[in-house]
Protein backbone atom coordinates (compact mmCIF):
# COMPACT_ATOMS: atom_id res chain seq x y z
CA UNK A 1 0.00 0.00 0.00
CA UNK A 2 1.13 3.76 -0.75
CA UNK A 3 2.48 5.84 2.23
CA UNK A 4 1.98 9.25 2.35
CA UNK A 5 2.93 11.49 5.62
CA UNK A 6 1.31 14.98 5.06
CA UNK A 7 1.80 17.61 7.52
CA UNK A 8 0.94 21.23 7.72
CA UNK A 9 3.91 23.22 8.02
CA UNK A 10 5.64 25.39 10.65
CA UNK A 11 4.35 27.81 12.39
CA UNK A 12 0.54 27.36 11.21
CA UNK A 13 -1.44 25.22 13.10
CA UNK A 14 -4.16 25.26 10.23
CA UNK A 15 -5.50 22.08 10.04
CA UNK A 16 -8.25 22.89 7.46
CA UNK A 17 -6.26 22.18 4.34
CA UNK A 18 -4.80 19.33 5.37
CA UNK A 19 -8.38 17.60 6.22
CA UNK A 20 -9.68 18.43 3.29
CA UNK A 21 -6.41 16.65 1.39
CA UNK A 22 -6.59 14.08 3.55
CA UNK A 23 -10.48 13.15 2.38
CA UNK A 24 -9.18 13.09 -0.91
CA UNK A 25 -6.42 11.05 -1.17
CA UNK A 26 -8.83 8.72 1.38
CA UNK A 27 -10.36 7.84 -1.95
CA UNK A 28 -7.25 6.17 -3.71
CA UNK A 29 -6.68 3.95 -0.91
CA UNK A 30 -3.58 5.18 0.17
CA UNK A 31 -2.46 5.08 3.91
CA UNK A 32 -2.02 8.25 5.23
CA UNK A 33 0.47 9.19 8.57
CA UNK A 34 -1.08 12.85 9.49
CA UNK A 35 2.53 14.40 10.71
CA UNK A 36 0.22 17.33 12.52
CA UNK A 37 0.51 21.14 12.55
CA UNK A 38 3.45 23.09 13.55
CA UNK A 39 5.71 20.49 11.63
CA UNK A 40 9.51 21.80 11.24
CA UNK A 41 12.73 20.31 9.50
CA UNK A 42 13.67 18.56 12.97
CA UNK A 43 10.66 16.89 13.09
CA UNK A 44 10.92 15.29 9.81
CA UNK A 45 14.77 14.52 10.10
CA UNK A 46 13.15 12.60 13.51
CA UNK A 47 10.23 11.00 12.01
CA UNK A 48 12.76 9.31 8.71
CA UNK A 49 15.01 7.95 11.63
CA UNK A 50 11.86 5.15 11.48
CA UNK A 51 9.69 5.31 8.55
CA UNK A 52 10.46 5.67 4.49
CA UNK A 53 6.90 7.26 3.30
CA UNK A 54 6.47 7.04 -0.63
CA UNK A 55 5.52 10.64 -0.57
CA UNK A 56 5.68 13.55 1.53
CA UNK A 57 2.53 16.36 1.86
CA UNK A 58 3.25 19.64 3.42
CA UNK A 59 0.43 22.11 3.35
CA UNK A 60 1.75 25.84 3.36
CA UNK A 61 -1.48 27.80 4.12
CA UNK A 62 0.66 31.26 5.50
CA UNK A 63 3.09 33.39 3.92
CA UNK A 64 5.42 32.73 7.41
CA UNK A 65 5.77 28.92 6.68
CA UNK A 66 7.76 29.29 2.96
CA UNK A 67 11.07 29.58 4.97
CA UNK A 68 10.27 26.32 6.78
CA UNK A 69 8.87 24.29 4.16
CA UNK A 70 12.56 25.02 2.16
CA UNK A 71 13.87 23.50 4.91
CA UNK A 72 11.60 20.59 4.57
CA UNK A 73 12.39 20.13 1.01
CA UNK A 74 15.65 20.42 1.40
CA UNK A 75 15.67 16.70 3.56
CA UNK A 76 13.25 15.30 1.10
CA UNK A 77 15.86 16.11 -2.27
CA UNK A 78 18.60 14.67 -0.04
CA UNK A 79 16.47 11.27 0.44
CA UNK A 80 15.09 11.24 -3.40
CA UNK A 81 11.15 11.74 -1.72
CA UNK A 82 8.96 13.17 -4.39
CA UNK A 83 7.27 15.84 -1.93
CA UNK A 84 3.46 17.17 -3.10
CA UNK A 85 2.74 20.89 -1.59
CA UNK A 86 -0.15 23.36 -2.06
CA UNK A 87 -1.79 26.26 0.45
CA UNK A 88 -2.96 29.64 0.02
CA UNK A 89 0.64 30.77 0.56
CA UNK A 90 2.29 29.17 -2.24
CA UNK A 91 1.28 29.16 -6.32
CA UNK A 92 2.95 26.90 -9.24
CA UNK A 93 5.34 29.50 -9.64
CA UNK A 94 6.85 29.17 -6.36
CA UNK A 95 6.81 25.71 -6.57
CA UNK A 96 9.00 25.63 -9.81
CA UNK A 97 11.16 28.00 -8.77
CA UNK A 98 12.04 25.75 -5.43
CA UNK A 99 12.98 22.78 -7.85
CA UNK A 100 14.94 24.78 -9.67
CA UNK A 101 17.00 26.07 -6.30
CA UNK A 102 17.22 22.84 -4.80
CA UNK A 103 18.18 21.01 -8.22
CA UNK A 104 15.15 18.46 -7.47
CA UNK A 105 12.65 18.03 -9.87
CA UNK A 106 10.41 15.83 -7.55
CA UNK A 107 8.31 18.96 -5.97
CA UNK A 108 4.40 18.71 -6.96
CA UNK A 109 1.92 21.27 -6.75
CA UNK A 110 -1.55 21.05 -6.00
CA UNK A 111 -4.11 23.07 -6.43
CA UNK A 112 -6.44 21.44 -4.00
CA UNK A 113 -8.71 18.31 -3.40
CA UNK A 114 -9.62 18.61 -7.27
CA UNK A 115 -6.54 17.53 -8.62
CA UNK A 116 -4.45 15.74 -5.69
CA UNK A 117 -4.72 12.54 -6.71
CA UNK A 118 -3.73 13.36 -10.28
CA UNK A 119 -0.75 15.14 -8.81
CA UNK A 120 0.14 11.88 -6.70
CA UNK A 121 -0.40 9.56 -9.33
CA UNK A 122 2.80 11.71 -10.95
CA UNK A 123 4.65 11.87 -8.01
CA UNK A 124 4.57 8.11 -7.57
CA UNK A 125 6.09 7.76 -11.16
CA UNK A 126 8.68 10.12 -10.38
CA UNK A 127 7.15 12.18 -13.68
CA UNK A 128 8.70 15.30 -14.64
CA UNK A 129 6.38 18.27 -13.21
CA UNK A 130 4.37 20.52 -16.25
CA UNK A 131 5.79 24.18 -16.21
CA UNK A 132 3.52 26.74 -15.23
CA UNK A 133 0.49 27.33 -17.47
CA UNK A 134 -0.38 30.84 -19.30
CA UNK A 135 -3.95 31.38 -19.73
CA UNK A 136 -5.97 32.40 -22.57
CA UNK A 137 -7.96 35.15 -21.18
CA UNK A 138 -6.35 38.95 -22.17
CA UNK A 139 -6.24 42.02 -19.93
CA UNK A 140 -9.90 44.25 -20.92
CA UNK A 141 -9.63 48.21 -21.38
CA UNK A 142 -11.11 50.27 -19.15
CA UNK A 143 -12.73 53.80 -18.50
CA UNK A 144 -11.14 56.32 -16.59
CA UNK A 145 -13.34 55.38 -12.98
CA UNK A 146 -13.26 51.33 -14.00
CA UNK A 147 -9.66 52.50 -14.37
CA UNK A 148 -9.48 53.90 -11.03
CA UNK A 149 -10.98 51.08 -9.46
CA UNK A 150 -9.54 48.44 -10.61
CA UNK A 151 -6.23 49.93 -9.22
CA UNK A 152 -7.25 50.46 -6.15
CA UNK A 153 -7.99 47.01 -5.21
CA UNK A 154 -4.65 46.14 -7.27
CA UNK A 155 -7.22 44.14 -9.68
CA UNK A 156 -6.71 42.62 -12.72
CA UNK A 157 -9.88 41.83 -15.20
CA UNK A 158 -9.22 39.59 -18.06
CA UNK A 159 -11.28 38.20 -21.04
CA UNK A 160 -12.85 35.14 -21.45
CA UNK A 161 -15.36 32.74 -23.51
CA UNK A 162 -18.26 30.89 -22.23
CA UNK A 163 -16.63 27.92 -23.40
CA UNK A 164 -13.51 28.36 -20.57
CA UNK A 165 -16.47 28.01 -18.02
CA UNK A 166 -16.66 24.38 -16.33
CA UNK A 167 -19.70 23.70 -14.86
CA UNK A 168 -20.26 19.89 -13.18
CA UNK A 169 -21.44 18.56 -10.45
CA UNK A 170 -19.36 18.38 -7.01
CA UNK A 171 -18.33 21.94 -6.82
CA UNK A 172 -19.33 22.23 -3.36
CA UNK A 173 -17.43 18.87 -1.78
CA UNK A 174 -14.20 20.66 -1.32
CA UNK A 175 -15.45 24.17 0.20
CA UNK A 176 -12.55 25.36 2.43
CA UNK A 177 -14.65 27.08 4.15
CA UNK A 178 -17.11 24.18 5.28
CA UNK A 179 -16.41 20.68 5.22
CA UNK A 180 -19.44 18.92 6.20
CA UNK A 181 -21.68 21.72 4.45
CA UNK A 182 -21.77 23.17 8.43
CA UNK A 183 -20.79 27.05 8.06
CA UNK A 184 -24.26 28.10 8.32
CA UNK A 185 -22.82 31.67 8.02
CA UNK A 186 -22.68 30.52 3.73
CA UNK A 187 -25.58 31.71 1.80
CA UNK A 188 -25.83 27.82 0.00
CA UNK A 189 -25.70 26.08 3.45
CA UNK A 190 -28.17 28.25 5.28
CA UNK A 191 -30.60 27.78 2.41
CA UNK A 192 -30.72 31.49 1.75
CA UNK A 193 -29.25 30.51 -2.05
CA UNK A 194 -30.58 27.48 -3.37
CA UNK A 195 -28.47 25.54 -5.47
CA UNK A 196 -29.42 25.03 -9.44
CA UNK A 197 -29.53 22.17 -11.51
CA UNK A 198 -26.71 21.35 -14.19
CA UNK A 199 -29.13 22.88 -16.88
CA UNK A 200 -30.50 25.66 -15.00
CA UNK A 201 -26.50 26.55 -14.25
CA UNK A 202 -25.76 26.77 -18.01
CA UNK A 203 -28.98 28.36 -19.16
CA UNK A 204 -28.49 31.15 -16.62
CA UNK A 205 -24.66 32.10 -18.32
CA UNK A 206 -25.58 31.77 -21.71
CA UNK A 207 -28.09 34.51 -21.06
CA UNK A 208 -25.47 36.94 -20.99
CA UNK A 209 -23.23 38.31 -24.28
CA UNK A 210 -19.85 38.43 -22.14
CA UNK A 211 -17.83 37.12 -20.09
CA UNK A 212 -14.63 37.93 -18.10
CA UNK A 213 -12.60 36.83 -14.74
CA UNK A 214 -11.52 39.21 -11.97
CA UNK A 215 -8.41 38.36 -10.24
CA UNK A 216 -7.36 40.06 -6.78
CA UNK A 217 -4.43 39.22 -4.71
CA UNK A 218 -5.38 36.70 -2.32
CA UNK A 219 -5.78 38.13 1.61
CA UNK A 220 -3.36 37.40 3.75
CA UNK A 221 -3.82 35.92 7.25
CA UNK A 222 -5.18 38.29 9.34
CA UNK A 223 -7.13 40.10 6.65
CA UNK A 224 -9.16 36.50 6.05
CA UNK A 225 -9.79 36.59 10.10
CA UNK A 226 -9.47 39.71 11.62
CA UNK A 227 -9.77 42.12 9.35
CA UNK A 228 -13.45 42.89 8.64
CA UNK A 229 -13.45 46.45 7.59
CA UNK A 230 -10.72 45.42 4.90
CA UNK A 231 -12.66 43.11 3.42
CA UNK A 232 -15.92 45.26 3.64
CA UNK A 233 -14.20 47.92 1.40
CA UNK A 234 -12.87 44.49 -1.24
CA UNK A 235 -16.51 43.75 -1.31
CA UNK A 236 -17.72 47.53 -1.80
CA UNK A 237 -15.53 48.43 -4.31
CA UNK A 238 -16.66 45.36 -6.27
CA UNK A 239 -20.29 46.81 -5.59
CA UNK A 240 -18.97 49.60 -7.42
CA UNK A 241 -17.11 48.21 -10.07
CA UNK A 242 -20.60 46.25 -11.21
CA UNK A 243 -22.24 49.78 -11.24
CA UNK A 244 -19.72 51.26 -13.69
CA UNK A 245 -20.09 48.03 -15.77
CA UNK A 246 -24.04 48.18 -15.66
CA UNK A 247 -23.37 52.06 -17.39
CA UNK A 248 -21.25 50.87 -20.00
CA UNK A 249 -22.12 47.25 -20.63
CA UNK A 250 -25.45 47.11 -19.50
CA UNK A 251 -27.08 44.50 -16.61
CA UNK A 252 -23.72 43.23 -14.87
CA UNK A 253 -23.50 39.93 -12.29
CA UNK A 254 -20.42 39.86 -10.83
CA UNK A 255 -20.16 36.63 -8.67
CA UNK A 256 -18.55 36.38 -4.80
CA UNK A 257 -15.15 36.11 -4.65
CA UNK A 258 -14.34 33.03 -1.96
CA UNK A 259 -14.24 35.65 1.08
CA UNK A 260 -16.45 35.50 4.26
CA UNK A 261 -19.29 38.29 4.13
CA UNK A 262 -18.30 41.39 6.00
CA UNK A 263 -21.36 43.28 5.75
CA UNK A 264 -22.45 42.51 9.12
CA UNK A 265 -20.61 42.01 12.62
CA UNK A 266 -20.83 38.31 13.19
CA UNK A 267 -23.24 38.51 15.72
CA UNK A 268 -25.87 40.11 13.87
CA UNK A 269 -25.47 38.31 11.05
CA UNK A 270 -28.89 36.69 9.96
CA UNK A 271 -27.23 34.13 7.73
CA UNK A 272 -27.53 31.29 9.83
CA UNK A 273 -31.58 31.73 9.26
CA UNK A 274 -31.47 32.11 6.06
CA UNK A 275 -31.95 36.07 5.90
CA UNK A 276 -29.82 38.82 5.42
CA UNK A 277 -30.10 42.39 6.33
CA UNK A 278 -28.36 43.77 2.88
CA UNK A 279 -29.61 41.39 0.27
CA UNK A 280 -29.05 44.00 -2.15
CA UNK A 281 -25.20 43.87 -1.51
CA UNK A 282 -24.84 40.14 -1.62
CA UNK A 283 -22.84 38.20 -4.66
CA UNK A 284 -24.16 34.75 -6.80
CA UNK A 285 -22.08 32.37 -5.87
CA UNK A 286 -19.90 30.43 -8.23
CA UNK A 287 -20.95 26.89 -6.04
CA UNK A 288 -24.49 27.91 -6.74
CA UNK A 289 -24.47 27.94 -10.39
CA UNK A 290 -21.83 24.75 -10.21
CA UNK A 291 -18.71 26.70 -11.39
CA UNK A 292 -15.43 24.94 -10.86
CA UNK A 293 -13.65 27.80 -10.36
CA UNK A 294 -9.95 25.97 -10.26
CA UNK A 295 -10.62 24.74 -13.64
CA UNK A 296 -12.23 27.60 -14.84
CA UNK A 297 -9.53 30.58 -14.22
CA UNK A 298 -7.08 28.11 -14.66
CA UNK A 299 -8.02 28.03 -18.26
CA UNK A 300 -8.49 31.85 -18.27
CA UNK A 301 -5.49 33.21 -16.23
CA UNK A 302 -3.20 30.67 -16.29
CA UNK A 303 -1.05 29.87 -12.91
CA UNK A 304 -0.49 33.06 -11.48
CA UNK A 305 2.80 34.20 -10.56
CA UNK A 306 1.51 35.28 -7.18
CA UNK A 307 -2.06 33.69 -5.50
CA UNK A 308 -5.18 35.22 -6.71
CA UNK A 309 -8.62 34.92 -6.17
CA UNK A 310 -11.18 34.90 -8.95
CA UNK A 311 -14.60 35.96 -9.92
CA UNK A 312 -16.83 35.69 -12.79
CA UNK A 313 -18.27 38.52 -14.51
CA UNK A 314 -21.36 37.97 -17.12
CA UNK A 315 -22.37 41.02 -18.54
CA UNK A 316 -24.66 42.68 -21.57
CA UNK A 317 -27.52 40.29 -21.61
CA UNK A 318 -29.19 38.97 -24.54
CA UNK A 319 -32.31 40.61 -25.32
CA UNK A 320 -35.78 39.73 -23.98
CA UNK A 321 -34.30 37.91 -21.30
CA UNK A 322 -35.62 37.81 -18.08
CA UNK A 323 -32.40 37.61 -15.94
CA UNK A 324 -33.67 37.10 -12.54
Amino acid sequence: MVKIAFATVAPSSNFLGKYLITQALRKEGVFIINLGERFKGCHLLSFLKANTPDVLVFSCPDEECLSELFSLLSIAAVRNIPVICGGSALSTHHTANLRKKLHYPFIYYSHGPGDVCSVLRCALKKEIPPEPSHGKGMLLPFSPEEEQLVHCFDLRVLSASFEDIVIKEGTRQWCGDCPGNLNRTCPLSSGYFSQKTILESHQYIRRYKKVFLICSPILKKEERENMRNHRKTLWLGLKELEKLWEKRLGETVIFKLPIRCPLCAEKQCLMPQAQCRLPELQFPMHEEYNIDMMETARTIAGDGTTMEMYSLVLADPLPDKNIH
